[in-house]
């Protein structure tokens, strides 16, 4: 409430302003006073009440989850297990940008069909499924389907592999799909035989440098 210094009969009074009646002590300008004949400034008539509904801020809520650590970039730093590499905007560090571990969904994910290619250039039925695969998106749709291989030696762009299926390196003329070179490959020893006759501490590692594999162990 507002309070004003009246001079009421010779006495100092305390008065609530919607029951003064006498005399300011402003000398007639109406102004408002404290008791210290400070000037007081009403309270806008206008203003809205606060919502004593309202709750109050939760003292014990978590502060927002920091980033994680980097990923990607030049050197092809991966994600620890139970995260995946997450570029903004949604590029799969193929230029070698870096991007942010976020921690993987566990699911379920909504029984929805809304497509995206993901980084390892499968297609999931939405972004939550290539998340839970431990990948980020590459675009949203379907992935585009490129063949390689065949009768006609089809060669895949700059930045992708022939991945045959089964391991077949192309034989008899078989057709396989074009699929993104990985980033970057865990530090593991599982050797296998490349298409390129080459044996690579594991599969990834093939593919990286641009090759299926003809067989799992070291080439012969």
């Amino acid at each position: 409430m507002v309070v004003r210094k009246l001079v009421c009969g010779g006495s100092w009074a305390a008065l609530v302003l919607a029951a003064a009646s006498c005399g300011s002590v402003d000398g007639g300008t109406g102004a408002d006073a404290d008791l210290d004949g400070a000037p007081v400034i009403d309270a806008d008539p206008n203003a809205p009440d606060a919502d004593p509904n309202a709750p109050d801020a939760d003292p014990n809520a978590p502060d927002a989850a920091p980033p994680g650590p980097e990923c990607g970039g030049p050197t092809g730093a991966l994600c620890s297990t139970g995260a995946y590499c997450d570029w903004t905007p949604d590029s799969c560090g193929l230029s070698g940008e870096t991007g942010t571990c976020a921690t993987r969904p566990t699911g379920p994910c909504p029984e929805l069909y809304y497509p995206v290619c993901g980084c390892d250039h499968v297609t999931y039925g939405n972004i939550c499924e290539a998340n839970v695969a431990g990948q980020d998106v590459l675009y949203y749709g379907e992935c585009a389907t490129s063949q390689c291989g065949g009768f006609a030696g089809l060669v895949c762009d700059p930045g992708t592999f022939c991945d045959w299926t089964p391991n077949s390196c192309g034989a008899a003329d078989q057709l396989g799909d074009c699929r993104l070179m990985p980033m970057g490959c865990p530090d593991i020893y599982d050797p296998v035989c490349g298409c390129d006759n080459m044996t690579y501490p594991n599969e990834c590692d093939a593919n990286a440098f641009g090759h299926d594999i003809i067989h799992t162990g070291v080439c012969m």
